[in-house]
């Protein structure tokens, strides 16, 4: 079973937990078109960014299937930037979730260490 010691920190950036002090600035991103489009769903309201806030600095990361989102920051300079989702399983298994030529074009970063994967996935209009 994988563990997530967090902080995780790089010369960079602070990857944590979300907290409630979040909000404004996850609220102002996830509001946009222009990011909504990219993640296939609607721009979140008010109350969907806060309900989406709570789930994500409360998750379990404990068996295959669990993911966790987490918020990122700049290393010298705190306040929120963005997010990254990792998922706890194997690479193959999220294969099977999309056509291989897709996952060939779409995975931009894969960097393994030991049991633990981070994947960046950029969805296309066509996916």
């Amino acid at each position: 079973m994988p563990s997530i010691d967090l902080p995780i920190r790089t010369e960079r950036l602070l990857l944590r937990r979300f907290e409630a002090g979040d909000l404004e600035r996850f609220h102002a991103y996830q509001s946009l078109p222009e990011t909504a489009r990219f993640l296939l769903r609607p721009e979140l309201s008010l109350t969907q960014a806060m309900e989406a806030l709570g789930r994500y600095a409360n998750f379990t990361f404990e068996k295959e299937g669990d993911w966790a989102c987490l918020a990122i920051e700049r290393a010298e300079q705190p306040g929120l930037i963005g997010e990254v989702v990792l998922k706890y399983g194997d690479v193959r298994s999220i294969a099977e979730h999309r056509p291989i030529g897709a996952l060939k074009r779409h995975i931009l970063v894969i960097v393994q260490n030991s049991d633990l994967v981070f994947l960046h996935w950029h969805p296309s209009r066509s996916d």
